[in-house]
């Protein structure tokens, strides 16, 4: 609170002292269309719709200085209760003080560690927005940062005295499992030796309570390193404090039917997200060489004491990206691997970030002219699995501010895997961006 009282008083004495005051952001208007429906999906259900959403920001600029203000605000008509419709995401709302070599920074930020896209396993401080785990949103950490910069080295620390959970998606969103796959999941965590059958209607799902184990919000710390030598850029960063993701524990009930002790779910299910202190550590290096680009990431997770057995996902990437240019047109290729397995004794859950990207290649391919047109192809190839994701997205600039936007996502796997579930989320987007 101090700082945005702060950053309030800031912007009215920089008119009149005469600092530099930058305002800037989008709004973003979009129709969404799904593909197809859930089996056995409630009334509340996730429906095709528009989303509205505004990305607005004010910076004020001093001579060795500055304070910024960002917010992401919104509402998805594709919900239909409000609560779950609306959307506010802090970023950013700090005061930043340059002295020498040194940066320094107190308030509200977001931190972009880390070599590599999509999966990121050094990019660790922010809690985020999950309503769309192919592409989330990073809430801002009230931190105390410092930072030193030489030409060929730089350090950077970073106190989180209370740190925000992730925001999970409404429950009645479209990336929340409510098929088979719960049933396997369950089958697994109680030990039930069978597959319970699904219930006759929908699934009613609840997030219940976060479970703390060993204080995972309170004063969290990060470290990061980053040297270069010639075209070889190294990183490594340490963490300790909330994890990457919380883990979901399904929480159901059976009833026994038929002479032979048949189990069936109930409908009734409660998702309780647990969190538990652990420790990351990683290391990144990028390599260049002519059009070329070489990236491995690899990052830990450990638990700072024993309490619930949460997940402990070790994560390496590799990747490889070209650039090239053609009358007027930049073009990009990517492939990027991933391996990423599970330290702990849990069963492999639906809700993990883990079976998403696990043993998964991802190749990738962006197309440009300048600022008036681009074109990207993604994919997660999952082939043990026999999953995929494809992900397209083109924007088009008709003026200076304003911008046509195109996305097309789609989804599909084996039944009772990550994937397979996600296939109702498979999608078409089409709208405007306004940037000032």
């Amino acid at each position: 609170m101090f700082i945005i009282l702060f950053l309030t008083a800031s912007l009215g004495s920089a008119f009149c002292f005469g600092s530099e005051v930058e305002l800037s952001g989008r709004i973003i208007g979009t129709g969404q269309i799904f593909f197809s429906e859930p089996e056995q999906s409630p009334p509340d259900m996730q429906r095709s719709s528009g989303r509205l959403r505004t990305e607005p920001a004010v910076q004020i600029v001093f001579d060795n200085s500055r304070a910024r203000m960002k917010l992401i605000a919104g509402y998805d008509f594709t919900y239909p209760q409000f609560e779950d419709a609306s959307l506010l995401i802090p970023q950013e709302a700090f005061y930043e003080q340059h002295q020498g070599a040194w940066t320094l920074r107190a308030g509200m930020n977001t931190f972009n560690w880390g070599v590599t896209d999509i999966v990121n396993p050094l990019d660790v401080i922010n809690p985020r927005s999950f309503r769309d785990p192919f592409a989330p949103d990073k809430i801002g950490s009230f931190a105390l940062n410092a930072a030193w910069s030489g030409e060929l080295t730089s350090v950077e620390f970073v106190y989180i005295p209370r740190q925000l959970p992730h925001q999970l998606p409404p429950v009645q969103s479209r990336y929340v499992p409510r098929d088979i796959s719960l049933s396997t999941y369950a089958n697994e965590f109680y030990r039930l030796g069978a597959v319970p059958l699904f219930p006759n209607e929908p699934l009613r799902l609840k997030f219940g309570k976060i479970e703390e184990y060993d204080h995972p919000f309170d004063h969290n710390f990060a470290f990061r390193a980053r040297r270069t030598w010639g075209a070889l850029e190294a990183h490594l960063i340490a963490f300790e404090g909330m994890p990457t993701y919380p883990d979901i524990n399904v929480v159901a009930d059976f009833d026994i039917v038929g002479g032979l002790s048949v189990l069936r779910m109930r409908p009734d299910v409660n998702l309780i997200p647990q969190y538990q202190r652990v420790r990351i550590w990683g290391a990144g290096l990028v390599y260049s060489a002519d059009r070329y680009i070489f990236r491995l990431a690899h990052g830990e997770t450990f638990r700072t004491s024993r309490g619930a057995e949460i997940e402990l996902p070790v994560t390496t990437v590799a990747a490889i990206e070209r650039t090239h240019s053609v009358s007027g047109w930049d073009l990009n290729f990517l492939v990027q691997a991933a391996i990423q397995r599970d330290n702990s004794s849990q069963p492999r859950s639906i809700f993990s970030t883990q079976s998403l990207f696990d043993q998964s290649w991802m190749p990738g391919f962006r197309v440009a002219r300048g600022l008036d047109f681009s074109l990207m192809l993604g994919s997660i190839m999952d082939f043990d699995d026999h999953g995929y994701a494809l992900m397209l997205e083109s924007q088009y600039r008709i003026n200076e501010r304003l911008q046509g936007k195109f996305s097309l996502q789609q989804i599909d796997g084996l039944s009772a895997t990550i994937l397979g579930s996600l296939k109702p989320t498979s999608n078409a987007e089409l709208g405007l961006m306004y940037y000032w």
